[in-house]
């Protein structure tokens, strides 16, 4: 994707079976509707500071990223946004980021709703009770 693109529509690079890497420019705003939906070869995908929007189904099916970064300006991501990406291990949220954070692989939003489930980490509730240490940056 050329730099000073800024989003990338519904739909455009879904179900594509030989799509494995996809760079991003730092101009992007806006990752459109299941825009990479089952690209199931897809290996890497880069998130640039200055994304700021994820939409639903984006990623699904996405399987073979094996891991992910939430630059911290992301400001909303949709639900099923990201899911059933079997082979990621790691989803980092960037410590700056004000909106989400990851605790043992769960992503959450400020309010503590599930946005990201890293399909290694078995028990989300227990993930819950750390959140009151680590979201503390959330209440200053």
């Amino acid at each position: 994707v050329q730099e000073g693109v800024v989003s990338i529509g519904n739909n455009s690079c879904r179900n594509l079976p030989e799509l494995r890497r996809v760079y991003l420019p730092s101009t992007l705003k806006r990752i459109g509707y299941a825009s990479f939906n089952y690209c199931r070869k897809l290996e890497k995908i880069d998130f640039k500071e200055g994304l700021e929007t994820i939409e639903g189904y984006s990623l699904i099916g996405a399987g073979k990223v094996k891991n992910l970064y939430i630059p911290s300006t992301v400001k909303r991501i949709d639900e099923a946004a990201i899911s059933t990406m079997y082979e990621c291990t790691e989803i980092t949220v960037s410590p700056k980021n004000k909106n989400f954070v990851s605790i043992d692989g769960v992503v959450y939003d400020k309010d503590m709703n599930m946005r990201m489930l890293n399909p290694e980490f078995k028990n989300p509730t227990d993930a819950k009770k750390y959140y009151m240490v680590k979201l503390q940056r959330f209440n200053k």
